[in-house]
């Protein structure tokens, strides 16, 4: 379901038409919170004068300028929609060396997460096919939150909040929010563990709405 005309999160198709009668281009995009992901693009042999590649990447920066200054201040969801991510980069195949060409790039640390600026990545990379791009002593960006700090809504009862410690929790509308920590008293042991899978998988990015029955 769209919010306020924003298109919902999910993959596309971006169709390139000559004069509006033929087709010479298909873009895959994937739409996703913060960021629109190019999975990749197929074009006709026959104008690859047109260098489409390039004009189908500019589009969809475009289309991520477009879609942040019209829905970003009234929806949610595109309240930081503001980056465009073209996958992996291969330093050694030279077909993947136009991504570094749009400015400002950065490239994922691979061992802190960190985006470090695509022209330092490649001096490194010249030396080394592996290598860390952040600075010693850097922590990892993408740090696993603790139990404590893992906030969980539960279903209200009266059982439920009776059996959590005093003042480990709060009722918002009818629900109980708590933390992992204190929850971990009321749930099964592979209850914690899903959670903590769950958790696993934003990090400390973001957060994950789950309907979780107990």
């Amino acid at each position: 379901m769209e919010a306020a005309g924003a298109p919902q999160f999910g993959s596309y198709h971006h169709q390139y038409w000559l004069d509006g009668c033929k087709l010479i281009g298909v873009g895959v995009v994937d739409l996703l919170p913060g960021c629109l992901s190019s999975v990749y693009f197929i074009n006709d042999p026959a104008y690859a004068c047109l260098n489409l590649g390039t004009y189908s990447a500019l589009r969809e920066i475009a289309y991520v300028r477009q879609l942040y200054r019209t829905y970003g201040a009234t929806v949610p969801a595109y309240a930081n929609f503001k980056y465009y991510t073209m996958g992996f980069y291969i330093h050694t195949i030279s077909k993947m060396k136009y991504k570094g060409d749009y400015s400002p790039s950065f490239l994922s640390c691979p061992e802190t997460h960190v985006w470090v600026p695509v022209e330092e990545c490649r001096q490194l990379l010249e030396r080394s096919k592996y290598t860390r791009f952040s600075k010693e002593g850097e922590e990892d960006s993408l740090r696993t939150p603790s139990d404590e700090d893992v906030m969980i809504q539960l279903p209200f009862s009266e059982a439920l909040a009776s059996a959590l410690p005093e003042g480990g929790f709060t009722v918002e509308d009818s629900a109980i929010v708590t933390t992992l920590a204190e929850a971990k008293e009321v749930l099964s042991g592979t209850d914690v563990v899903l959670i903590r899978q769950w958790v696993g998988l934003v990090k400390n990015t973001g957060s994950m709405r789950i309907t979780f029955q107990i």
